[in-house]
């Protein structure tokens, strides 16, 4: 690399991920920005790009010529996926296939993110090694994207995540602690899955551990998550009591009621020995993160 700093191109970054990441911009990287929509922010050099035009992306890549990719975009939404399959495919899996092409011919490093949801929630509390069986068309797309990542490149890494929350004033979508604090606020009675068990993901320690892997000789697949094993509603009731918000509100649900058109796996969350071991990676509990998150919040 010339002794120049590293050329990183950060995609997705409206996205809550990428936004977390893109705070850690320093004199020691190259940041370059892209996402379909333009952001609110203008801290580093912005190039508008959508991931559907799989046809363009080499064009594209050699345009930015990065040493890292960081690919936090994607259809990350269960029901649309589900639902809009061809787009998916193209966003998921074929957009994936060309960077992977392109950064094999270019000696890039590539960091691409994937999720809880290519395991079948049998089990819970997943390690690297356990076997991925994705039961929705989402978690099915991104485990065909690990494939080819890894399949395709020597030294990339492959980073699945959980139940990502946190708070940034450029945020394109809503996370499940924001929703519920909206929904909550206008006294709204909201049924809550009782038997969905996750390890919710603060966005601050995954944006740093997504850098620093980013930014090593690691490779692999990691699982990067929060410590904490709980169901999605102990998760709202934390959230209430940091927000100082109605639990009453919240009613524990099943997750075969709430007539969701992708199927979600009931046991999740991950065993985080590996990359505790391998970067040192120590996340915040859930209501440390929320806590933080709220700092954040009032103080923006």
């Amino acid at each position: 690399m010339n002794n120049r700093p590293p050329r990183i191109l950060l995609t997705g970054c409206t996205g809550l991920i990428a936004t977390h990441i893109a705070e850690l911009d320093s004199e020691d990287i190259d940041l370059i920005l892209t996402s379909r929509s333009i952001p609110e922010f203008g801290s580093a050099a912005f190039f508008q790009f959508d991931w559907n035009a799989t046809s363009k992306i080499q064009t594209f890549l050699s345009s930015i010529k990065p040493d890292i990719i960081i690919h936090t975009a994607g259809v990350t939404s269960v029901d649309y996926a589900e639902q809009h399959k061809p787009e998916t495919d193209a966003v998921n899996v074929q957009a994936v296939q060309e960077i992977v092409a392109w950064c094999a011919s270019n000696d890039c490093h590539l960091v691409h993110f994937s999720t809880d949801f290519v395991f079948d929630g049998n089990k819970g509390l997943y390690a690297e090694t356990d076997e991925a069986k994705p039961i929705s068309y989402y978690g099915q797309s991104k485990l065909k994207s690990e494939s080819l990542v890894l399949g395709g490149l020597q030294n990339a890494v492959v980073i699945r995540t959980v139940l990502v929350y946190g708070y940034s004033r450029q945020l394109s979508r809503l996370n499940f602690p924001i929703w519920l604090k909206q929904q909550l606020e206008n006294r709204n009675e909201l049924n809550i899955t009782a038997d969905q068990f996750r390890t919710p993901t603060y966005a601050e320690d995954l944006a740093q551990a997504t850098l620093d892997l980013a930014l090593s000789d690691h490779h692999g697949l990691f699982h990067v998550s929060g410590p904490e094993y709980l169901n999605v509603y102990e998760f709202a009731e934390k959230v209430c009591q940091v927000f100082d918000l109605d639990a009453d509100l919240l009613k524990p649900s099943a997750t075969k009621t709430m007539g969701q058109a992708g199927q979600r796996p009931l046991k999740t969350g991950f065993n985080i020995d590996k990359v505790g071991n391998t970067i040192g990676f120590e996340p915040l509990n859930v209501m440390d993160g929320l806590a933080k998150m709220r700092s954040r919040m009032i103080s923006a």
